[in-house]
This record gives C-alpha cells, sequence and structure tokens, in this order.
C-alpha cells in the first residue's frame, strides 16, 4: 500500500510515494481477479471490479478537483491506489479503500495519527483535507482519501547512516 513513512525523499529524507519511474502502470493480477461482490456502509452491493478509471476521475472531480485525465494505478496490496493528474497542479495520489475492511472510525483514526506524526515533525504524508476539514471521502459508495504526491526512494539496507536515520526516527515516533 502508499502509506506514510514508506520511502525517502532525494532532498530532506521526508516519508513519500515511490515515484512514478518506480510504478507499474498496468494493473495488478490480483486486482483484475478480485470481483467479488462485497456490502458497502449502507449495505449496498459494491462491486469492487466497478471502480474504473472514470469512476476515479469523477470521485476526485466530485471534491471540486478538476482533473486532467491521467491517472496511473500504484502498486497496493489491499487497497486501489491511483496517481491522478490535476489540471495546472501537481497530481495527487488517490487511495480508495477495501469494503468492508475496515470501519470508517479506523480508517479516520490512521489519517488523524499520521497528522499528529506529521504535527511532531515525523515525516510522513498525510492525507488532505478539504474546506470542511474532512479527510475520508465517498463517491458511488467507494470510501478514498487523497493525498499529496511525493518522490522518493527506498533507504539501502546497508548504508549505515540511513540506518541510524531509521533508528532515530523511530525512536521519536516511540518516545
Amino acid at each position: 500500500d502508499y502509506s506514510p513513512g514508506n520511502c525517502f525523499s532525494d532532498d530532506d529524507n521526508t516519508a513519500s510515494a515511490p515515484s512514478q519511474d518506480d510504478q507499474n502502470s498496468d494493473l495488478q493480477d490480483s486486482d483484475l481477479q478480485d470481483n467479488a461482490l462485497t456490502l458497502g456502509k449502507n449495505g449496498q452491493q459494491i462491486n469492487y471490479d466497478a471502480l474504473t478509471p472514470d469512476t476515479v476521475l469523477d470521485a476526485v472531480e466530485s471534491l471540486g478537483l478538476v482533473v486532467d485525465a491521467r491517472i496511473l494505478a500504484l502498486n497496493s496490496y489491499e487497497n486501489r491506489v491511483y496517481q491522478v493528474g490535476i489540471d495546472e497542479q501537481e497530481p495527487v495520489v488517490v487511495k480508495f479503500y477495501r469494503p468492508n475492511r475496515w470501519s470508517d472510525e479506523a480508517i479516520l483514526e490512521e489519517h488523524q495519527y499520521s497528522d499528529l506524526l506529521a504535527e511532531h515533525e515525523i515525516p510522513v504524508i498525510a492525507p488532505s483535507k478539504n474546506e470542511a476539514g474532512e479527510t475520508l471521502h465517498t463517491y458511488n459508495g467507494y470510501r478514498f482519501a487523497v493525498f499529496p504526491r511525493k518522490g522518493g526512494y527506498a533507504p539501502e539496507v546497508g548504508d549505515l547512516d540511513q540506518l541510524s536515520w531509521i533508528g532515530r526516527l523511530m525512536g521519536r515516533i516511540h518516545a
């Protein structure tokens, strides 16, 4: 999953999403094989396979953003994550949450924790808030969040400086 804290940026060791060059633009085989109907929040059936590129773009536009029709499926194990181009702005990363996996409360708790870490200068990518301060959105029964896109790279396990930095970071998180 694209999640806060999974990579380092080139310039300041902040957490970030993998760069576009690191991504596979094709949908994952597991995404294509997942065709079971699941129940949404109000008991309606949601076919996760029906989450088409058009639905993704429409969901983003439902928030008042103007998309430019560029969409890139990003690697994700559990949810559906896409990079979406925004007209005359930086692209965003949009995470669609799998129905029946997490409650709204659990998702919002994760978002609040990301905000708390960011407030304490822990390098994470917290979800973007709309004008009402909301981070969890719904479109046609699909729950999703929007994140700013950040470039980065995975840490080098043999680099002692990076390992030391990771150790200090872990200490700050658990302090």
